[in-house]
């Protein structure tokens, strides 16, 4: 070390050298730990800086010959703190030692790596900081010190050009180190900070306070945390990790702002649907890809009867349809066997896009039961109650078989033809007066029938007909005669019907000239019953 007379004499240079050594002050402190290491002077000594109120007015040799061109540090602070970023990683502590020191103190500190130390003496407002390394025989680093500071080298650049904030955490809760995502960050946070220069003065603000450390070094905590940047629309979210070395922490930041967004977009959809979902009257069970309810609506809660805690429990697509045997409200199969194979060929049908099945169930419910794929392998399966609608369609049904047996038993033939001339109805005495047709019931046209009842009964009026069908409005009805080629008198009647629909028909008025058929003998006439008088007669 230099002894105190030295001192005054170096600092009675200073001003004569000033004027150089402030030439050389907006490239300070750019140099690299193996430049700092693999200068070193005989004696151990590498580098002297003497500051003044944290401005730098001295440097020996081989401090200025680590002062390399262009820019380096942090635009807007000081020569020390700049010089104190430099040394923090590897002389943990040396902030708080350079300013907790006072005037007439002298100071050591320990680097974490190697075997250099760095000395600290102050005089009033001036600084002299020394970086010193133990002196060897051979002026040369052995090749597992090179090695190892060529290794720290490339993590130091690795971690400073990480796009990533990384800082680092002492044992008294201040920064020590931070790469240039974080120092960025914390530029972009400054206008927030209150007066002009805040935040950049060294230590930088920790930005995300409030961080719950890690209880161990194998267990690194996590946590996420939104922030306001100056004139931002939108808060940025971050997962902050800590990891614990010691007694100093590592932080990692992860800019998650995208996907926070995506997140809360499909739950905001996901909220949507579900809304959407609860005002169906069809009950809804979605699947995902490992077969578990993932969503259901109240229609499909109040169609089985299961109750919520169940549902919100996701069981799986097997364990619903299981419940839903048990409860009946699947037709019940012969055996347990068939049973497993139906439960197979539902899953693969609804994969596949074609499960579409109605279950009649014992109490008399009808259920329609349809399965559908979606891409990303989930499964979803609506449940429409049918039971009124099977009631209906059964009970209009029934009505038309009635009205179709009361046609039957009239004397009549009557057909009917819809607006669009397509033959809808037709009674069995039209069947015996012309035949059956060669054609379906509804592929037969109105125009087809007349061409047929042309052919065996000629005559005028069938054009008249003709343009009584081809007349869509102002339809009147009439009645007609038409003689069979075989003698019969039928008497034909035309009326229009609503919706556009045309009734015809054909009566019999007349015999064929040939003998009538022997009448049964009176024998065998059934009895006729005399009415009854009226009461009181």
């Amino acid at each position: 070390m230099l002894p105190v007379a030295d001192s005054l004499l170096t600092l009675l240079a200073a001003a004569l050298c000033g004027g150089a050594v402030a030439l050389l002050l907006p490239g300070l402190f750019g140099a690299t730990w193996a430049q700092l290491t693999g200068r070193r002077r005989a004696g151990g000594e590498v580098a002297t800086f003497l500051f003044e109120d944290e401005r730098l007015i001295d440097a020996s040799a081989a401090a200025q010959a680590l002062l390399p061109a262009g820019e380096g540090g942090r635009a807007g602070a000081s020569d020390l703190q700049r010089l104190v970023a430099q040394l923090e990683p590897r002389f943990t502590g040396i902030g708080a030692l350079a300013e907790d020191l006072l005037t007439g103190e002298r100071r050591h500190l320990g680097s974490s790596f190697g075997e250099a130390r760095v000395e600290l003496a102050r005089w009033g407002a001036r600084l002299r900081v020394t970086l010193t390394t133990a002196p060897r025989a051979r002026d040369d680093a052995p090749p597992a010190v090179a090695a190892v500071m060529e290794e720290l080298q490339v993590l130091r650049t690795i971690g400073d050009a990480a796009p990533l904030p990384i800082w680092k955490i002492d044992r008294t809760g201040r920064i020590s180190w931070a790469n240039s995502a974080y120092l960025t960050l914390c530029d972009m946070m400054r206008p927030m900070e209150g007066a002009a220069g805040d935040g950049r003065d060294w230590p930088p603000p920790i930005i995300f306070d409030q961080l719950a450390p890690p209880a161990s070094e194998d267990d690194p905590a996590s946590t996420r945390c939104d922030i306001s940047l100056p004139g931002a629309a939108r808060a940025q979210s971050f997962d902050i990790t800590l990891v614990r070395r010691g007694g100093e922490l590592i932080a990692y930041a992860v800019d998650v702002t995208e996907m926070a967004e995506a997140t809360q977009a499909r739950a905001e959809f996901v909220q949507t649907l579900s809304k959407t979902f609860a005002q169906l009257s069809i009950g809804l069970a979605i699947f995902d890809r490992q077969r578990r309810l993932m969503i259901f609506n109240p229609a499909f809660t109040d169609l089985t009867g299961f109750a919520v805690s169940f549902l919100s429990g996701r069981p799986t697509l097997a364990s619903v349809l299981d419940r839903m045997r048990d409860k009946h409200i699947l037709p019940e199969p012969k055996n347990y066997r068939s049973w497993r194979e139906q439960l197979t060929r539902v899953e693969s049908q609804a994969r596949q896009g074609t499960f579409g099945e109605t279950w009649v169930l014992p109490s008399g419910q009808t259920i329609r039961v349809t399965g559908r794929p979606h891409p990303d392998g989930a499964l979803a399966f609506l449940f429409e109650d049918i039971t009124g609608e099977v009631a209906l369609t059964r009970h209009f049904r029934e009505e038309m078989d009635l009205a179709q047996a009361v046609l039957d038993r009239t004397e009549e033939g009557i057909a009917v033809f819809t607006a669009g001339g397509r033959l809808s109805l037709a009674n069995e005495p039209y069947e015996d007066m012309w035949g059956p047709a060669e054609a379906r019931l509804s592929e037969l046209v109105i125009s087809s029938e007349i061409e047929r009842w042309r052919q065996a009964a000629p005559s005028r009026v069938w054009q008249r007909l003709r343009e009584t069908a081809e007349t869509r409005s102002a339809r009147r009805g009439w009645v007609g005669l038409v003689k069979r080629r075989d003698g019969r008198m039928l008497r034909l009647r035309v009326e229009p019907l609503p919706a556009g629909a045309l009734l015809v028909g054909f009566l019999q008025t007349g015999l064929p000239d040939r003998p009538p058929a022997a009448l049964p003998a009176p024998d065998s006439l059934p009895a006729l019953m005399p009415a009854e008088a009226p009461p009181g007669e």
